[in-house]
């Protein structure tokens, strides 16, 4: 079944034509294979912001589809950027560290070309996500910062996905992260757990979004130890007055350049592509687990295209533990949906009958089919790794050969691992 929440509609515009315009969507979030985006820098040159420091407890919220509207002075615009405009909260700022990282983007028109053009799918989703919380819009470019609206992006500090959660800090926001799936890559997971994360600091700050913003790149710990030395020292206890790191000292400057832009590309030479205020992929319900080569044939989509869309699966199929779900360009959903409904819940994966040998450990049978003894327990029944040589175990098994699934978690690695060195610096990394 499609959920395409009834809210998110009202939200945008009372009717989507489904078979219309959006093929923009997936043409244009991706950036081309192999491309490495230019080194940020502390003050000009944005550096990787990827190391996060510990972060707090907090609570998790299950998403329920898109946002329903939120309250607020202003109406919805069917202009992306206009809706943002109008949504902005923060206190306009300019100063020499802001102005620092504006030049750097008004020197590089093409890259923020495109990051706002690879965020068109994204951004309405998440613009809608901060409406629902009355949170401030601005918010919505921070993924620019963190990793240019790429959901494949890894750092150098296991920072993954558009928000650049570490391990531990997803872990806290109950975001599942295993063999088969890290929803940190996930744009709904991420983007959940992120805003209610950044809900969190805002709280934990007393109020104050921008030092809710500093605590989001470096642990609201070492923010709070910053306060206080200034109090100590009866110096002011803003953000602009704080002693941090090079790299935090830079990451608001950087929310707030884009913030300027976005409020007037053209004073800065800018032009910026449209972006509708429309939900720009649909979410399908798939009941089980699901080979992600068959949903790509299903939907009549590139396998690539498909986990683009759903950055959070590792391997050659959906989590047999969940998320049933699989995010779908807009004008395949019906078709998938159709499609999927003909193919039978038993041959959705493909299964491999195992006879197991002398002396053979139910964890050489998972490596062997590149699977997990999880997979294996749950398909059999079995309740612990005790086996019998001259049994038999059903595997689950993908259906075409594990190259031919070029983003899983296992290609990507090895794409990475046999790329040439050409000295250039690579922030992004791989990781499964």
């Amino acid at each position: 079944m499609i959920t395409i929440n009834p809210r998110i509609w009202s939200k945008f515009r009372p009717q989507i034509i489904i078979f219309s315009c959006l093929l923009l969507a997936a043409a244009s979030a991706g950036a081309a294979p192999g491309f490495v985006e230019p080194s940020f820098i502390d003050s000009a040159d944005f550096s990787n912001e990827a190391a996060f420091a510990d972060r707090g407890n907090h609570a998790w919220r299950e998403l329920d589809g898109y946002p329903a509207d939120a309250s607020g002075p202003y109406r919805p615009s069917n202009d992306l950027l206009a809706h943002l405009r109008a949504g902005f909260s923060l206190d306009p700022l300019m100063n020499k560290r802001i102005q620092a990282q504006l030049d750097w983007f008004v020197r590089n028109p093409a890259y923020v070309n495109r990051v706002f053009t690879r965020a068109q799918r994204y951004l309405p989703f998440i613009t809608a996500e901060l409406d629902a919380r009355n949170m401030p819009l601005e918010l919505a470019l921070l993924p620019i910062v963190e990793s240019a609206y790429d959901p494949f992006a890894y750092s150098h500090g296991r920072a993954a996905g558009l928000w650049q959660i570490i391990p531990g800090t997803g872990r806290r926001f109950g975001i599942r992260q295993n063999w088969w799936y890290d929803g940190r890559r996930d744009v709904i997971d991420s983007t959940n757990g992120a805003l209610d994360y950044l809900a969190y600091l805002y709280k934990f700050n007393n109020g104050d979004w921008e030092l809710a913003v500093a605590s989001y790149n470096s642990g609201e710990g070492n923010v709070r130890k910053a306060v206080r030395r200034n109090k100590a020292r009866s110096k002011p206890t803003d953000f602009w007055n704080l002693s941090l790191s090079r790299e935090t000292s830079a990451y608001v400057p950087k929310l707030m350049a884009l913030v300027a832009i976005v409020r007037d590309p053209a004073a800065y030479g800018l032009t910026l592509p449209e972006i509708v205020n429309e939900p720009q992929f649909a979410v399908a319900d798939v009941g089980g687990q699901l080979d992600l080569a068959l949903a790509s044939e299903l939907a009549g989509l590139e396998l690539d295209t498909l986990y683009s869309y759903n950055a959070g699966f590792n391997r050659w199929a959906t989590d047999p533990a969940g998320p049933h779900r699989l995010v779908l360009p807009i004008e395949v959903a019906d078709v998938f949906e159709a499609a999927l409904a003909a193919v039978p819940a038993n041959e959705r994966v493909r299964w491999q009958r195992h006879k197991i040998k002398n002396g053979e450990a139910i964890s050489q049978i998972a490596e062997k089919y590149n699977t997990t003894l999880t997979s294996i327990r749950a398909a059999n029944n079995l309740k612990g790794n005790t086996i019998r040589a001259g049994s038999y175990l059903m595997i689950p098994v993908a259906t075409k050969p594990l190259s031919s699934y070029g983003k899983s978690a296992d290609v990507r690695r090895t794409k990475k691992q046999n790329k040439p060195r050409s000295g250039n610096r690579v922030d992004h990394l791989v990781a499964s």
